[in-house]
């Protein structure tokens, strides 16, 4: 295996919410199958409400001065989080930070839904709904896959 492809993998499995616990002995679960997409989801919500934010950076900055120290951590943690997860094989569990940060971010992009344009409310349904279509059927796949002895 490749670097890339080892380091994505490790990225992929740690934000991978397909099970509640760490340690499991069943894979097939019934509630995983609604597990993986409802994480995905929320990682998409949060990316999109984040790339908005960024767009508004001034405008933001000026209404909410005292947020910025707060969505500078955010992005540090995650940036750190990230970069730890990605050279090390780490459980999910040591990714809680980004999805519990990620949920408030998503929250955030639902409560804003509410004003905007239908055509533009229908894109973020539909991008949100195929990364968790996508990011179910990459968590799928990932279970099928065997390490080579």
């Amino acid at each position: 295996m490749n670097f890339g492809a080892q380091v994505t993998s490790h990225v992929f499995n740690a934000l991978n919410y397909d099970h509640p616990f760490v340690y499991i002995y069943e894979v097939s679960l019934p509630w995983s199958v609604p597990l993986a997409p409802i994480c995905w989801a929320i990682y998409a919500l949060a990316v999109l409400d984040v790339t908005a934010g960024i767009s508004r950076r001034r405008e933001f900055r000026v209404e909410h001065p005292e947020v910025v120290p707060v969505a500078l951590f955010l992005a540090v943690m995650t940036a750190v989080s990230l970069a730890l997860i990605s050279v090390s094989a780490v459980e999910s569990r040591f990714s809680t930070l980004i999805f519990a940060s990620a949920s408030v971010f998503a929250c955030h992009c639902v409560l804003r839904i509410r004003g905007m344009s239908k055509p533009r409310r229908s894109r973020i349904v539909a991008t949100s709904t195929i990364v968790a279509v996508v990011g179910m059927l990459t968590s799928e796949w990932m279970k099928t896959l065997s390490m080579p002895s």
